[in-house]
Formats: C-alpha cells, structure tokens, sequence
C-alpha cells in the first residue's frame, strides 16, 4: 500500500487540506491500519461544525474531508456518494467518559447505567 503511505505523508506535510473539523475535537487525527500502524498528523479545518451529522452531510455534498463513523456513512459509500482516500486506514478510536458529581443520588437508575457500561465496555 505504497500509495496510502505516500497519501498519509501528503496529509502530514500539507495541514491545508480541506478537512472538516468538528468544534469538540482538536486539529488533530490519527488513523491506524489493520496492522496498527499510527500516524498522526495536525490540520486546519476547512469548516468547522458542531455535529458529526453535520460533518457527514458537508462531506457528501462535497465540502471536505472527514473521519465519521462507519455505520453513518455506510450507505452513502455504497452508493459511491462518498469514497474512502485511504482504504484500510480508520480514525482511531475515541474515548467515551462519563463524570458523576460527587453529591449526586447514588441510587440513581442513570449512575447505575453509568456503573454498568464502565463494566462491559472496559
């Protein structure tokens, strides 16, 4: 995949490229291959939006670049509205966390889902 390379090289030297940001996540991404490899790089957004949905929908109108979850875009990809630059290249994965204040109810049926995925999900 001498071509995916050269690719993620061009991504890392030119931040210019016309990604879309989104305004919670810094101007930063790392993709990983099934192998995972990293490489991560820093950008400028092109557009900077508040949802992913939105992201989503800038980049099938042809906006810019982004890195969505798979299972928003997968009919769009299908439909060959949307194609992946980097086949086998995936962002990486984002961390989920959740904060509880100190002072809240601990019997609360929302702290115990809270318990409960910290569990499974760990």
């Amino acid at each position: 995949m001498a071509d995916g390379q050269a690719l993620l090289e061009e991504l890392k030297a030119r931040p210019r490229w016309p990604w879309l940001g989104i305004r919670m996540r810094p101007g930063r991404k790392t993709l990983v291959n099934a192998a995972g490899e990293e490489n991560a790089f820093a950008f400028r957004p092109l557009l900077t939006v508040n949802s992913i949905d939105a992201a989503c929908q800038l980049a099938i109108a042809g906006a810019g670049l982004a890195t969505p979850p798979a299972f928003l875009v997968e009919n769009e990809l299908a439909a060959g509205l949307l194609v992946e630059p980097l086949p086998g290249w995936r962002a990486a994965a984002l961390g989920v966390y959740a904060v509880w204040p100190a002072n809240a109810a601990r019997a609360s049926l929302t702290l115990r889902l809270v318990q409960h995925l910290a569990q499974t999900a760990g």
